[in-house]
């Protein structure tokens, strides 16, 4: 099975998920991450920019934290459609609400 793991700062809390999907035999993994493409043992990790955007004054501090997280989805989108690291029959990612925690 091909296995698409997304976490910006893979392997997060896949680091030892992900290796054991990776060793079991017929599976391809890959990651997407916030960064430069590398290898993470057996898995290869594709990376994705954010271009960095000014401040915006008079917004609300939640709503510019979802804004950066909103940019970050719309770049790892970006990557995924224009380059993609693969065609995953399983897709392994945080939901929104774990990434809002604490709000």
């Amino acid at each position: 099975m091909r296995i698409l793991f997304v976490h910006q700062n893979f392997p997060g809390q896949y680091k030892h998920l992900a290796p054991a999907l990776a060793a079991e035999p017929g599976n391809t993994v890959v990651a997407l991450h916030l960064g430069r493409d590398t290898r993470w043992g057996a898995i290869r990790v594709a990376g994705y920019q954010v271009a960095p955007q000014p401040a915006v004054r008079g917004v609300h501090p939640w709503l510019r934290d979802l804004n950066v997280k909103m940019l970050r989805a719309e770049a790892a989108g970006r990557r995924a459609s224009n380059n993609p690291p693969a065609k995953p029959g399983a897709f392994v990612c945080e939901p929104l609400k774990a990434a809002m925690r604490g709000r």
